[in-house]
């Protein structure tokens, strides 16, 4: 079974409006005492735009909500300032339905001190494993997205914070391929059977906090991600038009790929007899980002000719490149 695949437009709210502890003068609940009664954190968590590869009953994200009680590992500390998230001990799931967050009773409730505040961050997906404020994945290959929220403040007993919401962001890069041919370049290369991207970290590990980081593990395996695996192959076409999946992969972190410093290598097998060639993306000048879409198109003619061009997953234009093999 395919996993659940994740892709989503970037969130548009800044870190410090999610991390901001902003007071309401109205008590969250009627209650006879209000010094000594328990008072329960309102919490809603923020989707946009999230679709699946592979179809999953129930699909746990549909929109811009998640579907009837997903569930949402999650983290919370307190403190009078920004806690040390490395000190977290093990998530405890949320239930989340559309925007609504059932927090499990543990972590329901503010504390008795009126003026500690209650800090939250969350992941998705849970298959991760959690250690001192890390998050490890494997098997990342091109089908599963990651998703974590800033650290998020909701106020205290006394000032609790004004509709606190979980805004969960993109930790991947997507990149789309297409192809296109003239008619020369249709009988010089004949059926594509296989486009891969090459090299790419399959293991990593999320770090939480104020500010989230996502890295490759010291040890991380890599491998060729398959965008397009047919043994049949396809023929090109004169318009531009996409292959195979949409991956999410690791953007190669401070060096990113498609950069001069770090080429994104991809493998075409095409023909007959499988014949191979290697096209290098070395001339963007971000690489690969976070949250962000990146359609590559490949050019056949007497060469392989290469075009990129970068989208927020909000559909907003960024930079383009290009580049060529032989």
């Amino acid at each position: 079974m395919k996993t659940l695949v994740l892709s989503m437009i970037s969130i548009a709210a800044t870190v410090a409006a999610m991390t901001a502890c902003t007071s309401e003068s109205d008590p969250i609940n009627d209650i006879t005492n209000p010094k000594d009664a328990k008072v329960e954190i309102k919490l809603n968590a923020g989707v946009v735009n999230v679709e699946t590869k592979a179809q999953i009953v129930p699909k746990p994200i549909t929109g811009t909500t998640f579907s009837e009680a997903t569930q949402v590992p999650l983290l919370r500390l307190e403190g009078a300032t920004s806690p040390t998230w490395s000190t977290a001990t093990n998530p405890t799931n949320a239930t989340i339905t559309g925007s609504n967050v059932v927090l499990d009773d543990s972590q329901k409730f503010y504390p008795a001190e009126s003026d500690t505040k209650v800090y939250f961050i969350g992941y998705y997906p849970s298959t991760g494993s959690y250690t001192s404020g890390i998050v490890s994945y494997t098997g990342i290959v091109g089908e599963t997205d990651i998703l974590c929220t800033p650290e998020t403040c909701v106020g205290s007993k006394h000032e609790p914070a004004s509709s606190p919401s979980l805004q969960f962001n993109h930790m991947l890069s997507q990149v789309e391929i297409k192809l296109k041919g003239d008619v020369a370049a249709q009988n010089a290369f004949g059926k594509i059977k296989k486009i891969e991207l090459v090299n790419i970290p399959t293991s990593l590990d999320l770090t939480l906090g104020s500010t989230i980081a996502i890295a490759a593990k010291n040890d991380s395996p890599i491998q060729n991600i398959a965008v397009y695996d047919n043994a049949t192959g396809t023929n090109l076409t004169t318009t531009a038009t996409t292959i195979g999946e949409t991956a999410m992969i690791y953007n190669g972190g401070s060096q990113k790929y498609g950069t001069s410093a770090n080429s994104l290598e991809i493998k075409i097998t095409y023909g007959d007899t499988n014949t191979t060639s290697i096209v290098n993306v070395n001339n963007m000048t971000t690489g690969l980002e976070t949250g962000k879409k990146h359609v590559i198109t490949l050019s056949f003619k007497e060469k392989i000719e290469v075009s990129s061009a970068i989208t927020e997953w909000d559909t907003s234009t960024g930079e383009s490149g290009n580049g060529e093999v032989g």
